[in-house]
């Protein structure tokens, strides 16, 4: 039996999101995340979907401060 990560959940959460470039930020959430002992409590499918909501969240922020001049 293998184990079930947030990462396989990714793929699947992406075409939600429409963001396919910010795959690496979510992962590198991810990858950090796991240092919290805490986040074992939460299904990989959650992990996974928060730190698509928080990336994507992260973006629109970044581009609307960039675009007030």
């Amino acid at each position: 039996m293998r184990t079930v990560t947030p990462f396989h959940f990714v793929g699947f959460f992406i075409p939600f999101f429409e963001m396919l470039l910010a795959r690496y930020g979510v992962h590198d959430l991810i990858y950090k995340s796991q240092r919290d002992i805490a986040f074992t409590q939460y299904r990989p499918s959650v992990i996974a979907a928060s730190a698509m909501l928080a990336v994507s969240s992260g973006i629109r922020n970044k581009a609307s401060i960039s675009c007030k001049c």
